[in-house]
């Protein structure tokens, strides 16, 4: 039941009733909260994974030359 359901049936003319569904969407944030962190660190994981990998196959190559050779 979606919280406008919940106003709409005058269901929260009993305080208890409407803070039980506060605190209902408290723990349902909550839990979406610690599944995002938790996606945001897989993510960062992944993506660290593959640029090691990436590196791995074809590593960077920087062109650095002594400054002898850049005047010569």
């Amino acid at each position: 039941m979606s919280m406008l359901d919940f106003f709409k049936k005058e269901e929260y003319d009993n305080a208890f009733a409407f803070a039980d569904k506060l605190l209902e969407l408290q723990d349902r944030i909550e839990d979406l909260e610690r599944a995002n962190s938790e996606k945001d660190t897989a993510l960062f994981e992944l993506e660290n994974r593959l640029l090691y990998e990436i590196d791995r196959i074809h590593p960077v190559q920087y062109n650095i030359v002594a400054k002898e050779e850049i005047d010569a």
